[in-house]
């Protein structure tokens, strides 16, 4: 007996793919969008979440200048994530997620 089955979507979900490969860079409004802000944390944006910490943003030499350990010790009062890296991870996991139609 033989089973046959086709697929479907995977010619779209190539095609999402193809043009996420060809995006180097996401800004972070894009991957800390308020859906995700407020399913994991109890604000609704990402700059709201950072003022939180008292962590002054106006660049992206702001951000990388945040200690890692300041970061893991707001994300994990202020969010379900137990470190920044955690959180990080799940983000770009959802925008993934989001972007191929999933």
């Amino acid at each position: 007996m033989k089973l046959e089955f086709k697929i479907m979507g995977l010619e779209l979900i190539k095609k999402h793919l193809s043009q996420l490969e060809k995006n180097n860079s996401v800004h972070y409004k894009d991957l800390f969008n308020i859906a995700f802000m407020k399913e994991h944390t109890k604000f609704s944006s990402f700059n709201e979440f950072l003022k939180s910490g008292n962590f002054t943003v106006n660049s992206i030499d702001d951000f990388k200048a945040i200690p890692d350990e300041k970061m893991d010790a707001h994300v994990k009062e202020a969010s379900d994530f137990s470190c920044w890296q955690d959180m990080l991870n799940s983000a770009v996991r959802s925008y993934t997620i989001a972007k191929l139609g999933l």
